[in-house]
């Protein structure tokens, strides 16, 4: 393998370092989707054939995080066709792939968590904020402490104020 000699290293690392510096000004500069100025490439481009290039040992990893409804829908549009002659409607048959059942066995399990998984919470923070009712009627707000409550409905509702 050749040697190469300290000058021609520290002229390489000045254009490296140039180079590199006037990527990062274009960077920062630049809108999105626009490309590397012509001679900015070629500059580039050259100092990689004369210098090479290698591949690092990790990949760099770029994450986009999109959210997503807990339940999602797919429509289908069917088309209807009326009988000229009689008035009667035909609509189109359902396509296969929308099945038979409107809900999937998902759905009512993911709306049950969403409704009851965070459910204490809201109850603790609805208990907070009508501190003073709950102290003026204990029975509305924890009626598993009232059995002997006026309204033995009471057991079987939330309280008021409990978000929806």
């Amino acid at each position: 393998m050749a040697k190469t000699s300290t000058s021609a290293q520290a002229g390489a690392s000045s254009d490296l370092q140039t180079v590199a510096q006037r990527l990062k000004t274009w960077r920062g500069t630049r809108r999105p989707g626009q490309r590397i100025p012509e001679d900015l490439w070629r500059a580039a481009t050259d100092l990689a054939r004369r210098h090479g290039l290698s591949r690092t040992a990790t990949p760099a990893i770029i994450m986009r995080i999109v959210g997503s409804p807990p339940i999602a829908d797919t429509g289908y549009t069917l088309a209807k066709l009326r009988c000229d002659a009689c008035g009667q409607v035909f609509t189109a048959p359902v396509p296969a792939a929308a099945g038979q059942e409107k809900y999937a066995p998902s759905v009512p399990v993911t709306i049950a968590v969403l409704r009851y998984g965070t459910g204490l919470r809201h109850y603790l923070l609805a208990i907070a904020t009508h501190a003073a009712d709950v102290q003026a009627r204990p029975s509305a707000w924890l009626p598993w402490s009232y059995p002997q409550s006026e309204n033995p409905a009471a057991l079987h509702h939330d309280p008021p104020g409990l978000p929806g």
